[in-house]
């Protein structure tokens, strides 16, 4: 499974600059990259929208639930419970060395599954109606992203406005 890929050019004084902190930090340079927008977006409210994915609390005739997709995947419809149980599973696969794989059945049956992959993470989800399982490959950052999305959109479910 192939991930899209960008480029980026730095001054030539930049890349040692870069490559003194990837041995430093002892992770490649996509990698801290990757961590630096996730806790840039973190810190200052900049939108956290991930291009693929998509998670956004819904109420439709009294019943309240998370919408969740991704390219390549089953959409998912989570109750609250279920949203933050499918973030952390992403959030403490994300952090942990050597983690177990976690695992989520949803009241429609959909099974959600995080594994580590490499160095990033891997995410399954097999809904009822499917033949296969849809697969996404994520870094541990965009995973703990997800999570934050997850629970940020399973809170506004509780609250009396929604």
């Amino acid at each position: 499974m192939s991930r899209n890929v960008s480029t980026i050019m730095i001054p030539a004084e930049r890349g040692e600059q870069l490559r003194r902190l990837v041995a430093f930090y002892g992770v490649s340079a996509a990698e801290l990259l990757d961590e630096w927008i996730s806790s840039a977006i973190a810190e200052t409210g900049v939108s956290d929208a991930l291009p693929g994915y998509e998670v956004l609390a819904c109420a439709d005739e009294g019943e309240c639930f998370v919408h969740f997709s991704a390219i390549a995947c089953p959409i998912v419809g989570l109750n609250p419970t279920e949203a933050r149980a499918f973030a952390e599973a992403l959030e403490g696969t994300s952090y942990t060395t050597n983690p177990p794989s976690a695992a989520l059945k949803t009241a429609d049956g959909c099974i959600i599954a995080v594994v580590r992959h490499g160095r990033g993470m891997r995410m399954l989800i097999k809904a009822e109606g499917y033949a296969e399982a849809g697969k996404r490959v994520m870094s541990r950052a965009l995973a703990r992203d997800l999570a934050r999305q997850l629970r940020r959109e399973a809170g506004k479910l509780d609250s009396p406005a929604a």
